[in-house]
């Protein structure tokens, strides 16, 4: 197990809600990432203010970010700029409708914090070529892509 996934919205329960009281300790006890659900149909089950409350809740856990909010890019990162445990998975963004404010939020994010940025697809949700031709698209340095492409996820994941 490299990180436990929350579909929040997708089904009815915040972050913070007490039942997942077994769900975080299982990620502190192992040291795994808690991925969650933040598309734009997300309800208010994965609203900025329940996921800071939750965050907020398990210092000690990092939270990723899948979807950035999309396609509310720009406010995604505005608003969970003084969270240190959340890191960001560009899964799903690199679709018909990105906007060119969009690929400017995530390349300003990633010149900020390029250690809280991770590449994602999706997969099976979108194209992943899309996605791989976003991330090489961006104006980063070749460092900054390295992290943004797997050195992130390798750290995050426990993976080296």
């Amino acid at each position: 197990m490299v990180g436990i996934k929350l579909f929040c919205g997708h089904e009815s329960f915040y972050l913070s809600d007490n039942i997942l009281g077994p769900v975080y300790a299982l990620a502190e006890t192992y040291n795994v990432p808690v991925l969650f659900h933040s598309e734009k149909d997300s309800s208010q089950y994965a609203s900025y203010f329940a996921v800071c409350e939750a965050v907020r809740q398990h210092p000690n856990i990092t939270f990723v970010c899948c979807h950035c909010h999309y396609p509310n890019v720009e406010a995604c990162f505005q608003r969970y700029k003084n969270v240190n445990n959340i890191v960001f998975d560009i899964s799903s963004i690199a679709d018909v409708q990105m906007t060119a404010d969009m690929r400017k939020a995530v390349q300003s994010e990633l010149q900020r914090h390029p250690d809280a940025i991770m590449f994602g697809s999706d997969y099976a949700g979108c194209s992943q070529a899309d996605h791989l031709d976003f991330a090489m698209s961006l104006a980063v340095s070749d460092d900054i892509r390295s992290r943004l492409l797997y050195k992130t996820a390798y750290r995050v994941f426990h993976l080296a």
